[in-house]
């Protein structure tokens, strides 16, 4: 196994290091608090996104019923969340020739935004690695 991932690493230029992704601080060796952290923050991300865009942005885009047929919640909920923006606009564009598809495509654009900043903040944190081909990889400046 290590000699298959030696020849990996050495095709693709990584380097066989591990590398703690989470390390423990002085004032708490045992690294509970930041370990849970972790755990919880992954966690309830993950089910954070679930709830709101799968169950709630599912529900809400109007894709199988059209909005005025859904209840006040999840009709209100449609021109936020991007199903129901792009549900909406598709829905305008096709059957009433382009009337009304501001309001869907300016919701589009914000979730585009927002996950542009989320990606560009990511790319930009500290210790972000850069691989470049056929050199190892060092840690970004």
């Amino acid at each position: 196994m290590t000699t298959m991932a030696r020849q990996l690493a050495d095709r693709t230029g990584a380097s066989l290091a591990v590398e703690d992704q989470a390390p423990l601080s002085p004032q708490n060796p045992n690294g509970t608090f930041e370990f849970y952290a972790i755990v919880f923050l992954g966690v309830g991300c993950s089910l954070g996104a679930t709830i709101t865009f799968v169950i709630l942005g599912n529900t809400s885009a109007g894709g199988a019923v059209a909005r005025p047929l859904l209840n006040t919640f999840y009709s209100a909920l449609t021109p936020l969340l991007p199903h129901g923006a792009a549900t909406s606009t598709l829905r305008d564009v096709q059957y009433f020739n382009h009337q009304g598809i501001t309001g869907g495509v300016t919701s589009l654009l914000m979730w585009s935004g927002l996950g542009l900043l989320l990606l560009g903040t990511g790319a930009l944190r500290p210790g972000h690695v850069r691989r470049t081909p056929g050199r190892s990889a060092s840690p970004a400046h």
